[in-house]
């Protein structure tokens, strides 16, 4: 009787630990990491995209309608860009301002392309636990190879890298905000 208690208390522990154990080691890697994405936020980069430098102020505004700015990236350096302004409409219609200055060519979505991970991104491939207490996420697919690093303390990436439509991007995340008024 007393080997049987003991098997049943020893079963019921073992059966104690994986129920409760994985799911509070895990709740950390469950995490929805971009779940800032899914807000309206401004952010400042600066980084490089197919070796170009370059800086922005970025705003996404992921419940935008259908001809409402989805997306704005707002150019303040190189001086060949600076000042210039790229939307993209949620209807997928792209358009370029400088002054007042207006260009809606088919070229310009390719200005806005390379921020397009910063307010979306794919299945996650991997996590990884970096030795500062960072986090870097994996998203990989056939349109990119990303690599999100989040550190500790914030909600959003602080950088992202790798290579997203054929274009090489590597960009800083310096400021993140969600309260901005349009």
């Amino acid at each position: 009787m007393k080997s049987v208690l003991q098997t049943v208390c020893l079963i019921l522990l073992f059966l104690f630990a994986l129920i409760f154990f994985p799911v509070s080691c895990a709740s950390r890697a469950t995490e929805d990491r971009f779940e800032y994405a899914k807000k309206n936020f401004e952010t400042e980069i600066s980084g490089y995209v197919n070796d170009k430098e370059l800086s922005a102020i970025i705003q996404s505004r992921p419940d935008a309608s259908e001809n409402d700015p989805k997306l704005t990236v707002r150019f303040t350096s190189p001086e060949s860009l600076e000042g210039i302004t790229v939307t993209l409409l949620a209807n997928g219609e792209c358009s370029a301002r400088l002054g007042d200055i207006c260009a809606d060519t088919e070229g310009i979505c390719g200005l806005v392309e390379p921020f397009i991970p910063l307010v979306s991104a794919g299945e996650i491939y991997s996590v990884k636990k970096n030795q500062d207490g960072s986090e870097s996420v994996r998203i990989c697919d056939e349109n990119c190879d990303l690599i999100y690093v989040f550190s500790q303390k914030s909600g959003y990436p602080t950088h992202v890298s790798g290579k997203y439509h054929e274009k090489n991007i590597d960009l800083e995340i310096k400021s993140f905000s969600f309260d901005f008024v349009s």
